[in-house]
């Protein structure tokens, strides 16, 4: 799943926070914005689920770049998608998002 951001939204806000329930597995959130230029490129966090709904927090200074051609730090006042990622092995994604937001 990914969704596109109006960049205002996150402009001095610190990371996101998510609300989520899944089935155990690790699922990532993918970041794209002005630095990310290819197709490949994106900054990633993993978080991993349980079958009740918990909240987590996904700080911007966590994410890691994909690319070495893309700055380190994310720049989050230029945000562009989101996107929610079953990623890195065979398995039957079942993942629940009841919020996300900006902190």
């Amino acid at each position: 799943m990914r969704s596109s951001v109006p960049w205002a939204l996150a402009k001095g806000k610190t990371g996101i926070k998510l609300k989520v329930k899944g089935n155990g597995e690790t699922y990532y959130l993918h970041i794209r914005n002005s630095s990310t230029r290819l197709p490949w490129h994106y900054y990633q966090q993993g978080f991993d689920t349980t079958n009740t709904w918990q909240e987590i927090d996904l700080p911007f200074q966590s994410f890691v770049k994909s690319s070495s051609l893309m700055r380190t730090v994310i720049k989050q006042a230029t945000i562009k998608t989101i996107g929610i990622v079953a990623y890195g092995k065979d398995h039957t994604a079942d993942i629940s998002v009841i919020s996300l937001e900006f902190y």
